[in-house]
C-alpha cells in the first residue's frame, strides 16, 4: 500500500520567505505521496489568493491566540484531525491539530524558544508553547541544519519518535539568467538578503560599513527583505545615509540582478535556521561574509569570510577583506565554497524526503 500524508502548508498563507519555497518544493517533490494540502481549515492544491487570503490569515492567526490564551477553547471548537499522518511546515500549526506520534514536522529553527529576546515576545510565547506539545507528543522531527538538531536536543532531549537532518535544496530560480535592474542602486556596493531587523544583525553590520571607510570608496550597502522585529532600529542606525539603501521586497528578477552585480555578500546573522540566502549568493559567484562558528558556518564551510557577529570591528575587517577579494584568491575561494554547496541540491533533498516518508508509511 502506497504512503498517504496530509500536509499542512498554512505558513504560505503569511509570506513568501525562504522557507516557504524550501516547503513549496517539497510539496511538488512528494506530490504523489500527498493526499491533501491544508492552508488552515482549507484544502486546496494551489496556495489561495487575495480576499480569500486575507480570511483564512485573520482567522487562522485569531484560532491561533485564542487557543494559547485558554486550554478551554478546545472543549467548544475541536481542533483539526487526519487520521492520515500530517507533515508539518511550521512547528506552530501543531497548535491547530491533535497532533499525533505517527506526524511529522519540519523544524526550520530553534531561535524563538532558545533565543527569544530576538522575537517579537508573542511569538517567542507562542513556540514555547508549541515546543512544550511537541514534547509531550513525541511526533517524527527533520531538521533543516545540525546546528538546529543540536539545539533542540539541547532544551528537550530526546522527545520524538525519530529525528533527521534535511538540508534544503536550492531555488533555482536564483540561478544565473533574466534579470531587471533595482533603480537608486549603483556598483560597486555589498548586498545583505533576508528580512530586516535584530536577527539579522543589519543594525551592526551597517556601523560595519560606516566603520570600513568603503563609503569614501563610492561603495553602497543594499538590504533586500522585508521588515521583521528590530526593523525601525535598523531605518534610524542608517538616518539619512544615502551609502546604504533598503530596496524592500524584490522581484526574482531583480534579485537576480542584485546578486550577479554585487562585489560580496555580507550576512553576520544572530541566529539563522539554515541561511538560504547565503548558499544563493555563492550559486551567484559571490563570497559571503557570515557569523562563525553559526549555522552559516556550517552550510558554506570555511572558504567564507567568518567574522564575529556581535564585534562591529570585526564585520567592518570582513567588509573590506570582502570589497578587496579578486583575481585567483577569489576564484580559489569560490571554487571551495561551490563544492562545499553542491550537497545542497533540490534532487538530493528530494530524494531524502521520499526516503523518509517512504520509511514511515511502510
Amino acid at each position: 500500500m502506497k504512503a498517504e500524508f496530509d500536509i499542512d502548508f498554512s505558513l504560505a498563507l503569511d509570506s513568501k520567505t525562504g522557507r516557504y519555497f524550501v516547503c513549496r518544493d517539497l510539496i511538488e517533490d512528494v506530490s504523489d505521496l500527498l493526499r491533501e494540502i491544508r492552508y488552515w481549515r482549507y484544502s486546496a492544491v494551489a496556495v489561495p489568493d487575495g480576499v480569500l487570503r486575507k480570511i483564512l490569515v485573520r482567522g487562522m492567526d485569531k484560532e491561533v491566540s485564542w487557543r494559547t490564551k485558554s486550554a478551554l477553547f478546545d472543549r467548544f471548537i475541536p481542533r483539526l484531525k487526519s487520521h492520515r499522518p500530517v507533515i508539518f511546515t511550521d512547528p506552530l500549526h501543531v497548535l491547530l491539530y491533535r497532533c499525533k506520534q505517527t506526524d511529522l514536522i519540519l523544524c526550520h529553527d530553534m531561535g524563538p524558544v532558545s533565543h527569544p529576546k530576538l522575537y517579537v515576545p508573542r511569538v517567542a510565547s507562542l513556540y514555547m508553547k508549541v515546543f512544550s506539545e511537541i514534547e509531550a507528543i513525541r511526533p517524527h522531527l527533520v531538521f533543516i541544519s545540525r546546528s538546529s538538531e543540536r539545539e533542540y536536543g539541547r532544551l528537550y532531549g530526546t522527545a520524538f519518535s525519530s529525528s533527521c537532518v534535511i538540508y534544503p535544496g536550492m531555488r533555482t530560480e536564483i540561478k544565473p539568467g533574466t534579470s531587471a535592474a533595482v533603480k537608486a542602486i549603483r556598483k560597486p556596493f555589498l548586498l545583505t538578503v533576508g528580512t530586516i531587523g535584530v536577527r539579522k544583525n543589519q543594525k551592526r553590520s551597517v556601523q560595519a560599513f560606516r566603520r570600513s571607510g568603503l563609503k569614501d570608496l563610492d561603495y553602497q550597502y543594499v538590504l533586500t527583505g522585508p521588515p521583521a522585529y528590530g526593523y525601525q532600529d535598523v531605518c534610524d542606525e542608517i538616518g539619512l545615509d544615502d551609502s546604504v539603501n533598503i530596496t524592500g521586497y524584490v522581484s526574482d528578477d531583480q534579485l537576480r540582478w542584485l546578486y550577479s552585480n554585487a562585489s560580496g555578500f555580507v550576512l553576520p546573522s544572530l541566529l539563522e535556521g539554515f541561511g538560504i540566502p547565503a548558499v544563493e549568493a555563492v550559486l551567484n559567484n559571490l563570497v559571503p561574509l557570515v557569523s562563525k562558528d553559526s549555522v552559516l558556518h556550517e552550510v558554506t564551510g570555511d572558504a567564507a569570510i567568518l567574522v564575529d557577529p556581535e564585534s562591529v570591528d570585526s564585520i567592518s575587517r570582513g567588509m573590506l577583506e570582502l570589497a578587496n577579494l579578486e583575481g585567483a584568491g577569489k576564484q580559489q575561494r569560490l571554487a571551495q565554497l561551490k563544492l562545499h554547496v553542491a550537497q545542497f541540491s533540490r534532487s538530493f533533498a528530494a530524494q531524502k524526503w521520499r526516503h523518509v516518508l517512504l520509511n514511515l508509511g511502510s
